[in-house]
């Protein structure tokens, strides 16, 4: 099988000999394998592309001394929240004021009063919930123990859900006893907000999302957290779901668990950026990339599951051979020298408003607190744009708990996006940008060249941490997305604060 180590070398070594021609033609399942078997299999995990974008971690993260959870201040905190946020909107979700919760944090842990400190605090309810979330993932050893994380991995990916159940049960059996009284009080705090979801927008879906990263992580993080993560936040879902199995021995009252809303549906907030757009020969040699010029983080090799890479299902509509796109004369256009200037890995994506396939308008800024994947491209219905857009929708799942959206744009109308997304089960927004006005405004849109295929990922406080452009390799965008969010999750993990 084509080497992954050589094909990450080819990216970046025009020169190299395996950059040939008909190596380049490879399908993406020929060069990574990603298994059908939805067994977690540490050993079978391969590493991925590793991309410059963040900033250099420490080698060893500062977190608090103390090795064991404080049972009072989870206990003040979830009592507090229980009497004033659990019909608060965005609770958990709505981050709170960095430098008010540092301090909140701060204080708790010098205080022997929790509850006189969190007076100060009630004002804001999202400054003393942030707080809860980073507490956890600051503990030196996680609530889910190192020593626990991949058996309950393991037991999470079981297909048959009783036994399932009967395994994770098993394991938090054998948690330290402090461990087991504290994440129960937090379930019980959990469980409650999720029976209040018609009220909070809080579901059993958000709330998985938010705190399956807080309650376990790796001892030794690397770029497979964006496969892992999607387990972690399935422990949760199914911690709630099954509330009363697990915590029998829990003084709030049962009632149906609220039924699971598809994660696509949620809001959520990001922002965007790009790059000017040339498109080279058919050789991963000519693509581009572009990533901050920040130090590079220290990546250990991976030993997560390979890139999950199906470029369709089975029943999918064949893909039509008609060209991609439609260059314009050179001789008949002329270049618009007065046009924006490129939007810059490390700056702000600008704001923008466009009509998606049901004609209602979407606006970058409508994704607040999320990751954003922003993609353009040329067509509907042509080729390469089938193909990429087919790669994200295989993955979108990932992406999801990853607290990602993603976003394509191209000058189609609403209604070709709409029979477009139809057609091939497009699960993400499609938004019309039908006088380039969007792509003038990033500064990506030239006469000569004809609309660019590229791709910005922007950070949750609206930054782009990387683009990445190429015409005519539309299967490597979900590659770049997918490396660039992992590296995002692993500089959180490794920088709780």
């Amino acid at each position: 099988m084509f080497p992954v180590s050589t094909f990450v070398n080819s990216l970046f070594n025009p020169s190299s000999p395996q950059n040939s021609h008909s190596q380049n033609k490879r399908s993406l399942n020929s060069i990574f394998c990603f298994s059908k078997k939805k067994e977690f299999k540490p050993e079978s995990l391969r590493r991925s592309l590793s991309l410059p974008i963040l900033k250099k971690a420490p080698s060893t993260p500062p977190r608090p001394s103390q090795s064991k959870p404080n049972q009072q201040i989870v206990e003040s905190i979830c009592s507090l929240i229980e009497t004033h946020g659990l019909n608060v909107e965005g609770i958990f979700r709505i981050s709170g004021g960095a430098a008010k919760v540092k301090k909140l944090r701060e204080a708790l842990q010098n205080s022997g009063s929790p509850e006189t400190v969190l007076q100060g605090y009630i004002d804001n309810i999202h400054d003393i919930a942030s707080t809860l979330k980073l507490y956890f993932r600051e503990l030196p050893n996680p609530i889910i123990p190192f020593s626990h994380y991949v058996p309950i991995l393991t037991a999470q990916n079981e297909s048959d859900e009783e036994k399932r159940n009967m395994d994770i049960r098993q394991l938090l059996s054998q948690l330290p006893p402090e461990n087991q009284t504290v994440l129960s009080r937090l379930m019980s705090l959990l469980y409650r907000i999720s029976c209040s979801h018609a009220v909070n927008k809080m579901t059993i879906n958000n709330l998985s999302i938010v705190w399956g990263p807080s309650l376990m992580r790796p001892e030794k993080p690397t770029l497979d957290l964006i496969y892992e993560i999607r387990v972690q936040c399935q422990f949760v879902e199914t911690l709630l779901n099954n509330f009363s199995f697990f915590f029998p021995n829990s003084s709030v009252p049962i009632v149906t668990p609220p039924s699971s809303i598809p994660l696509h549906e949620e809001g959520s907030e990001s922002k965007s950026e790009s790059e000017p757009e040339q498109e080279p020969e058919n050789q991963l040699a000519n693509s581009t990339t572009t990533t901050t010029t920040t130090p590079e983080l220290d990546l250990p090799v991976g030993t997560g599951i390979g890139l999950p890479t199906s470029i369709g299902l089975p029943n999918d509509p064949p893909i039509p051979q008609s060209p991609e796109v439609v260059v314009k004369s050179s001789q008949s256009l002329k270049r618009n020298s007065e046009s924006p200037k490129e939007v810059k890995v490390g700056d702000k994506a600008p704001n923008f408003s466009l009509p998606k396939a049901d004609g209602s308008v979407v606006s970058l800024s409508n994704f607040i607190g999320k990751r954003v994947v922003l993609f353009f491209y040329p067509k509907d219905f042509t080729p390469g744009c089938i193909v990429e857009n087919k790669t994200f929708r295989d993955n979108y799942e990932l992406f999801q708990y990853a607290n990602c959206e993603i976003v394509g744009i191209s000058s189609d109308s609403p209604q070709c996006h709409a029979d477009f997304s139809r057609k091939y089960n497009i699960p993400f927004s499609l938004l019309s940008d039908a006088d380039n006005s969007v792509r003038k405004q990033y500064g990506i849109y030239s006469l000569l060249t004809g609309p660019a295929r590229i791709t910005f990922i922007i950070n949750e406080n609206g930054t782009v941490v990387h683009s990445y452009k190429s015409l005519l390799q539309p299967q490597e965008h979900i590659i770049h997305s997918l490396t660039a969010i992992a590296q995002l999750l692993m500089n959180e993990t490794l920088n709780p604060l």
